[in-house]
């Protein structure tokens, strides 16, 4: 099922800020209740209070930090995108073990994310295939071909997520398409995505040109949840967690009436 999503003409009308949003920067809580935020210097971690744990982790080798996953807290998956690599910090931010190569196990691994049976997710783009790895990063499956034939010639994957079984896929500029774990198709959700996203009961939040929007799927409309933002945001405590110049922040033109209960 392909679900056309309508923007709400609102959102749009209320706004007479200009839009930008730092796509190496995101904020992210752990079932802990701790705070994490990435950026191009680093991986931060907070307590549940927002003080720094610690000084960040940074691997000027590895390259900037694309995205972490923070499913697992004692072990976070930390994934560099231009070095093919991954690492996994405990939670005090030091590295569990030396930079993994993932393409040692696969051809070209564009995307990575904690599956729910404790390994990790890799998305093989040369083969347009989910790839299953263990614990300990080695190849235990591969599913079946993707659907090719809904996405657009040369479509750009940014940011791959797993929630119940389900494996979400962010492509840019065209929406984000839910696979099971054989790689059968699930769903389409058709919005103008442009940097990560975060799948939340009632919907999900997504990046686009317009900001940091809400799609609800209680009635399939988009909404302005954050205008001008330095970071893909987090909810916290009733608030929106924004990440900038190594500090967290609160935004002060959010609306988060949508997450509230989440």
């Amino acid at each position: 099922m392909i679900k056309q999503i309508g923007i709400s003409v609102l959102a749009f009308l209320a706004l007479g800020v200009s839009y930008a949003y730092a796509q190496d920067a995101a904020v992210y809580i752990d079932k802990l209740g701790a705070v994490w935020a990435t950026s191009s210097s680093g991986v931060y971690k907070y307590t549940p209070e927002l003080k720094p744990i610690s000084a960040p982790y940074v691997a000027f080798a590895n390259g900037a930090p694309a995205y972490i996953d923070v499913t697992d807290p004692l072990r976070v998956l930390v994934f560099y995108s231009t070095s093919k690599t991954a690492v996994l910090l405990n939670s005090e931010l030091s590295p569990i073990s030396a930079a993994i190569s993932l393409q040692a196990e696969t051809a070209n691994p564009q995307l990575i994310c904690r599956s729910g049976k404790g390994g990790f997710w890799l998305l093989d783009v040369s083969v347009s295939k989910l790839v299953s790895l263990n614990a300990s990063f080695k190849r235990e499956g591969v599913s079946i071909p993707l659907s090719a034939s809904i996405l657009p010639l040369g479509a750009e994957p940014l940011f791959m997520q797993e929630q119940k079984g389900v494996v979400y896929i962010g492509y840019r500029g065209f929406g984000i398409v839910a696979f099971d774990a054989f790689g059968k198709l699930q769903n389409v959700y058709r919005v103008n995505l442009q940097g990560q996203f975060c799948m939340y009961k009632g919907g999900f939040l997504f990046v686009t040109i317009g900001g940091i929007m809400v799609y609800r799927f209680s009635n399939e409309q988009v909404e302005l949840l954050v205008g001008s933002s330095s970071s893909f945001p987090a909810y916290f405590k009733g608030e929106i967690l924004l990440f900038a110049d190594g500090a967290i922040s609160v935004s002060q033109n959010s609306s988060v009436g949508f997450l509230v209960g989440e």
